[in-house]
């Protein structure tokens, strides 16, 4: 796929990220003109999610609302667009990467340095509980809250990509 591209001018590395899962990490160099990610830097993207998978490519970008149609039009002028969906989110309510508080980083990242969600865990809550000084339960509300904020922003961020390879299946 690579090599008969013209957009490709070297490939840096390919490594093995999950051999189970048959999934690798690409680092390569591209030309950067006529490029989808040159086009939604221009309509002033802030952050973009780029995902490829069975040979279609994903993106989600934040962009400014004025820039939509324009971005589509660009975006058309590449090449056949298979789908464009654009969603209006008011400004406060859009999170960068991750919207933890201060307190929720800090107890999730001493979790994860101290092994606690490794299987089986080397660390338990009363251990870091002894490391934070914060309770038992005080913690185990930080640790929920950050992971629930982290996972509905992964899930926010490949949503295309989930409901292309599940489909929109919901359990109540």
């Amino acid at each position: 796929l690579f090599k008969k591209s013209k957009i490709i001018k070297e490939i840096l590395y390919i490594s093995i990220v999950d051999r189970r899962k048959n999934l690798y990490e690409i680092a390569f160099k591209e030309r950067y003109e006529n490029m989808v990610s040159s086009v939604l830097y221009e309509h002033n993207a802030l952050e973009h999610n780029d995902l490829i998978n069975n040979n279609m490519e994903y993106i989600t970008a934040l962009i400014p609302g004025e820039d939509v149609k324009d971005l589509k039009n660009d975006l058309s002028d590449l090449g056949e667009l298979e789908s464009f969906t654009a969603k209006s989110k008011v400004c406060g309510d859009s999170k960068s990467l991750f919207s933890l508080t201060d307190q929720e980083a800090l107890t999730i990242y001493t979790a994860y340095i101290n092994d606690y969600f490794n299987i089986p865990r080397k660390k338990y809550l009363r251990e870091l509980s002894e490391v934070t000084g914060l309770s038992k339960s005080t913690l185990e509300e930080y640790i929920r809250k950050a992971t629930y904020k982290i996972i509905k922003d992964w899930i926010y961020q490949n949503e295309y990509f989930l409901i292309d390879k599940f489909g929109k299946r919901v359990i109540k």
